[in-house]
């Protein structure tokens, strides 16, 4: 029995999980699994949004990141445009350097697209959506129209909806 260093509930390895870590000389863990899944999704921002300058065009546009994070930004349509280079942002690797500092490096030159959403009409304030019309903070969405508030995990082909989650053609 462990006891978990996040939120003081007490829990158990798996035989299969201990031979995995011996296997790999990796440390037992000292969170519980809810609390280990929660740190491995902290880094995904999916339903707070902001307003930024874009770092291509300097114009102001709804993000995913805050205007604090040190990340380039771009316009979502500017980021899948042929108006900037990729390729301009490759960089040889380094093998006298350890490989974590020069991918942060990385990660902190190369820009980023504003929201995930791809084909949406009037659908300034969605993340993670496709093809969306007249919706606003819908996310995990897709091809779904005059829609408010809804799509926390998915909402697929729908019209005329609010304040749902989980919905399919309705």
């Amino acid at each position: 029995m462990r006891l978990c260093k996040q939120c003081d509930t007490q829990f158990t390895l798996r035989s299969e999980e201990i031979e995995f870590l011996a296997r790999y000389t990796l440390p037992s863990p000292t969170l519980c699994g809810p609390c280990r899944q929660q740190r491995r999704a902290s880094f995904r921002n999916l339903r707070s949004l902001y307003k930024r300058l874009c770092n291509h065009s300097g114009k102001e546009i709804v993000s995913l990141y805050s205007p604090d994070k040190p990340y380039q930004v771009f316009d979502s349509n500017i980021w899948w445009s042929d108006q900037w280079d990729p390729l301009y942002y490759g960089r040889p690797y380094n093998f006298d350097e350890p490989f974590f500092p020069q991918f942060e490096r990385l990660m902190l030159e190369v820009p980023r697209p504003s929201l995930f959403n791809k084909g949406s009409e009037n659908s300034e304030f969605t993340n993670h959506a496709v093809y969306n019309k007249n919706c606003y903070m819908c996310f995990n969405s897709g091809y779904c129209e005059d829609m408010l508030y809804c799509g926390d995990i998915n909402a697929v082909k729908c019209r005329d909806c609010c304040d749902s989650t989980n919905i399919t053609e309705c």
